[in-house]
């Protein structure tokens, strides 16, 4: 068996590329544009550094 070296930073542009895509057809047909809301419990700096990353991602989109 052949391992296939794959690209996460490449396949990572890609899904946001699409994603960019799929939120602005939303803010077309809705008049709004999506939101994530995440609740954080505790004060795990894991955890806290997770949910800044994905917000930083979602104000990107």
């Amino acid at each position: 068996m052949t391992a296939e070296l794959i690209s996460g930073t490449a396949i990572s542009k890609e899904i946001k590329a699409e994603l960019k895509e799929e939120v602005a057809a939303f803010t077309e047909k809705y008049g709004f544009a999506p939101h994530i809301t995440v609740i954080l419990v505790g004060d795990n700096p894991a955890s806290a550094s997770y949910v800044g990353m994905k917000e930083k991602t979602a104000k990107k989109l």
